[in-house]
């Protein structure tokens, strides 16, 4: 049983073909994998990020209540005591400051923590 040259060669292109397709398959599946692996690192720095942020956010928060309600606080001490002494001065006077303490934005000094804490992991 002989076989016919042609078939052998087209077979042989077929095959050679077949190898290089899969070849060039292999290297962009490898691509693929490498970026895929790059996007999800990527992703969990971003949100390792923002998780940090979120909690220096939470902390500067939780210190500027805590510090407002100290506030409040010792100013309704000095209250309740100028009234029980009549001293209508004291009573003014603590009524601004309670005026001005809740007129301020709770906020206020955020940019200047958050630059700090960038600042501070630029050292790192």
């Amino acid at each position: 049983m002989g076989s016919n040259p042609l078939v052998v060669s087209e077979l042989s292109k077929i095959a050679t073909e077949s190898i290089k397709v899969f070849g060039d398959y292999m290297k962009c599946r490898e691509v693929e994998i490498t970026e895929r692996t790059r996007i999800r690192a990527t992703l969990t720095a971003i949100n390792k990020k923002i998780e940090a942020e979120k909690e220096i956010f939470l902390r500067f928060i939780e210190s500027s209540f805590a510090d407002r309600e100290k506030l409040y606080q010792r100013a309704d001490i000095v209250l309740k005591t100028a009234v029980e002494n009549g001293d209508v001065e004291m009573v003014r006077v603590t009524l601004n400051y309670l005026a001005v303490v809740s007129s301020r934005n709770p906020l206020e000094g955020f940019n200047q923590v958050d630059m700090l804490s960038h600042g501070m992991k630029s050292l790192v």
